[in-house]
């Protein structure tokens, strides 16, 4: 084995993505490095992929492989196990590489023996090959201590070694290959970057990463299967706090609205008790009727309590922490340093159990401190500087793909450790995650205009349409 130019695998992916694979070979064959081993799995595509392929059939350094379509895991795996090489990249076909790419990121592990995992930013292109962006990722030398945020599935250089003794790639999900690969990595392997673009990802309307509801539902089940197969069983008690709001003079309650006959707040409470973390939820209000509903809706059900607070606790402008510190000290419950506290706000109404999970999972998964529900925010925005508006951070310098990415906060969800609550004063301190909601997920009912809108959305949500209470009449 040569110790100073190891030989390295490369395999294209490639369904029905003719006007693009020919590009992505012609990347890996210009190369500035020179021990490479191509492979070009052509995964049932029904376009002119085969025309575009056959003309390097005959080419003794590309192996051609036509199969029926397997999906993208199953794919992966089959060229793992055909791979000579020290080292394995997945090349999308619709994305290219940089003339020296493979070159600097061989460096990483040749100068990093126990490096298990390189990955590098990268341009973000359009139909035409046009750099529409790029994407800067932070330094993993010396800026990284959370490992929220995966290495891209494509064009990540990896030890073959340690990916086989990893089991190779999960083909129980039919996408999110690389957050499943990167979750079991860091448990075990050092991982790092390059600061600079060495590939390029196109942007266009067939692109799988554009199915965002799909994309987030997988990392939840790679989370939620890694978390129970490497934490087993869980040795946090979880209490979710859930603060419902009064109708008050001149504002809107929408959790007091009737949905299918029952208020609203019943079926978020309903769906936050099939949460696998939450060992009590505990919903507390200012009013004696819905408490005493409440346990009439859910009498017997020993995981949720409802609790008084005072009416000014629920006042526009007054901080949940009166509300929290009400629980946290509350005689009945109790609730160790050890423990994780969970607040929901009932303005979300379609924000399910999932994402709570979630959050609670990245505590453990990453080391975290806090965890915050947020959605990525790609808007422009403006302050009144007096003399006019002056735009914010100097967004509108840059395109949407050139941005340093902005979260706003969206769903509802805070996590914290107690002890970290009690200390700071804060549901958000220390390291703070995040999971991120899909577009549905953050649609936020303040106003009865909102409430017209939910019900137009509701029949396509599963925590409406899963309830099988609502015989209940109030």
């Amino acid at each position: 084995m040569d110790l100073i130019h190891p030989r390295v695998t490369i395999y294209i992916t490639n369904f029905n993505y003719a006007r693009f694979i020919d590009k992505a070979i012609q990347s890996v064959i210009n190369q500035t490095y020179s021990n490479i081993e191509l492979i070009v799995i052509d995964d049932g595509s029904t376009d002119n992929s085969k025309e575009v392929l056959a003309k390097y059939i005959r080419d003794e350094n590309i192996n051609i492989v036509f199969q029926e379509n397997k999906g993208l895991n199953r794919t992966n795996n089959i060229a793992l196990r055909m791979a000579q090489g020290e080292f394995i990249m997945r090349l999308d076909a619709d994305d290219f590489l940089a003339p020296d790419a493979v070159e600097k990121m061989v460096t990483i592990f040749v100068d990093n023996p126990e490096m298990g995992l390189v990955f590098p930013d990268y341009y973000y292109v359009n139909l035409d090959n046009h750099v529409i962006g790029r994407e800067i990722r932070h330094r993993f030398t010396d800026e990284v201590t959370l490992y929220d945020q995966p290495a891209h599935g494509a064009c990540t250089l990896i030890r073959t070694e340690f990916l086989k003794h990893l089991g190779g790639y999960n083909e129980d999900y039919s996408c999110q290959d690389g957050y499943d690969l990167w979750l079991r990595f860091i448990a075990l392997y050092k991982v790092g970057n390059i600061n600079e673009p060495l590939f390029y990802y196109r942007i266009h309307p067939d692109s799988l990463s554009k199915n965002e509801k799909r994309i987030l539902s997988t990392r939840r089940l790679i989370k939620a299967s890694y978390v129970s197969k490497n934490f087993g069983e869980k040795k946090h008690r979880v209490f979710a706090i859930f603060p419902l709001r009064t109708l008050q003079i001149g504002e809107y309650s929408w959790p007091l609205e009737k949905v299918n006959g029952l208020p609203a707040y019943y079926f978020l409470i309903n769906d936050y008790l099939k949460s696998s973390t939450i060992d009590k939820l505990i919903v507390t209000t200012s009013s004696p009727d819905i408490i005493r509903t409440g346990k009439e809706l859910f009498a017997g059900n020993h995981k949720v309590a409802f609790i008084y607070r005072r009416n000014d606790f629920e006042k526009m402008g007054v901080s949940l922490n009166p509300t929290i510190n009400l629980i946290i000290n509350h005689p009945d419950f109790d609730i160790k340093d050890t423990d994780i506290l969970v607040t929901c706000s009932p303005g979300y109404p379609f924000v399910g159990h999932q994402i709570i999970d979630e959050a609670v999972q990245n505590i453990q998964l990453f080391n975290a401190d806090s965890v915050v529900s947020v959605r990525p925010d790609y808007a422009n925005y403006y302050k009144h500087s007096g003399g006019g508006l002056v735009p914010f951070l100097d967004q509108q310098k840059f395109s949407k793909y050139e941005r340093d990415l902005i979260y706003k906060y969206a769903g509802g969800i805070m996590v914290t450790i107690v002890r970290y609550y009690k200390r700071n004063k804060s549901m958000l301190s220390g390291r703070i995650s995040h999971v991120a909601i899909n577009q549905l997920e953050s649609f936020h009912v303040e106003t009865a205009l909102d409430f017209e809108m939910f019900n137009v959305l509701k029949d396509t949500c599963e925590i409406y349409l899963s309830s099988n209470c609502c015989e209940f009449k109030i």
